[in-house]
């Protein structure tokens, strides 16, 4: 949303399709073919150094146990479980702890690392 504005509850969230005019006006065209994962909305803009650290994390990356776990507004799991229409299929897809450690190889072991281990370690 434009700064200031807010997201408010029983509207519709659109994603993957353009549209010609508020609810409607969807054409083939405009339709977004690719993948989506792990997915948020924020309450809060991110800088670009933000979005980067976020990248850099890699696919497993879980926004909800994060720094930004309170400005989460949609998550990903909202998303995956409200209802679809049109052509959209789920694929499944698992990530573990060795997973998350892939966004690391060849980086340099910085405290922003640590706190990442600490941050995703399961506590025995």
């Amino acid at each position: 949303t434009p700064f200031g504005r807010k997201l408010f509850p029983k509207g519709t969230l659109v994603l993957g399709q353009a549209q010609r005019y508020m609810g409607g006006g969807f054409t083939v065209e405009d339709s977004y073919a690719g993948e989506l994962f792990g997915t948020h909305i924020l309450s809060v803009a991110l800088s670009k150094e933000e979005v980067a650290r976020i990248y850099r994390a890699g696919l497993c990356f879980d926004v909800t146990q994060s720094v930004y776990s309170e400005d989460v507004e949609v998550s990903w799991g909202d998303i995956m479980g409200a209802d679809w229409y049109g052509n959209v299929a789920a694929e499944p897809m698992e990530c573990d702890a060795w997973d998350n450690l892939r966004a690391f190889v060849g980086q340099e072991i910085t405290d922003e690392f640590i706190d990442y281990l600490k941050l995703h370690s399961t506590p025995k």
